[in-house]
């Protein structure tokens, strides 16, 4: 464990995040519509210069800034799916500076588009934030640990898996149960399809990795440790 972040560290991060996700973005728009390769180019150098005007890019994790280093079109599958489900972690970033009012629902993914402060300054940001409390922020990761062990709890004994959803339903942590389980999507976690699986785990495990960097698991973004 390590101190928490300052909400100026806070701010700094959630920029970086910024950067990745649209990034990630460009990527994707690149390899579906190649047409667009001079706007995606122009976009990512107008994103590259904003990093190093506004002195951002000393917020950059190791792994983002080789990631960004990195040529768009040589991206993999699974860097822009990475770069794109950033959109939780800065989601729950902007939340924790209050300018997002809360957390959705944990079937229901940010709109990373639309919150992201991309072009902004950290001076810019940090006079729309307010950090919020220390309890508040726990709770949240306490949240997200729970909700990423239901996504890490296929073919555990139905009984455990029954007793945890009735007790966080008693203790408020989940709105209701569906069939004795997690609800998600409007049914029982258990009968997800895979790509309604694949989304829920990948929301909590993105929001509980932002929550455990926030509550000082680790300085460095790249080793906050997995569940």
């Amino acid at each position: 464990m390590t101190r928490p972040p300052t909400e100026q560290e806070v701010a700094l991060r959630a920029l970086c995040l910024t950067a990745v996700a649209a990034a990630g973005a460009y990527a994707t728009v690149l390899l579906v519509e190649p047409e667009s390769a001079d706007e995606v180019f122009e976009a990512t150098a107008d994103l590259t210069d904003w990093l190093h005007e506004d002195g951002l890019s000393v917020g950059l994790s190791s792994r983002e800034r080789a990631l960004l280093q990195h040529p768009l079109e040589e991206w993999s599958e699974e860097q822009r799916l990475g770069a794109a489900s950033r959109g939780e972690s800065l989601g729950v970033l902007l939340w924790t500076l209050s300018i997002v009012d809360e957390l959705p629902p944990w079937d229901e993914p940010f709109d990373a588009v639309e919150l992201a402060p991309l072009g902004d300054s950290l001076e810019e940001l940090l006079e729309r934030s307010q950090l919020r409390g220390r309890d508040e922020i726990e709770r949240a990761r306490d949240l997200a640990e729970l909700w990423q062990w239901r996504a890490t709890a296929a073919g555990r004994d139905l009984d455990v898996l029954g007793g945890t959803a009735r007790a966080a339903f008693d203790a408020g942590d989940i709105g209701e149960l569906i069939d004795g389980d997690f609800p998600v999507f409007g049914k029982a976690y258990r009968d997800l399809d895979a790509n309604e699986t694949a989304l829920a785990a990948s929301i909590a495990a993105e929001r509980r990795h932002a929550l455990a960097w926030l509550c000082g698991q680790a300085a460095d973004w790249d080793l906050v440790a997995g569940e």
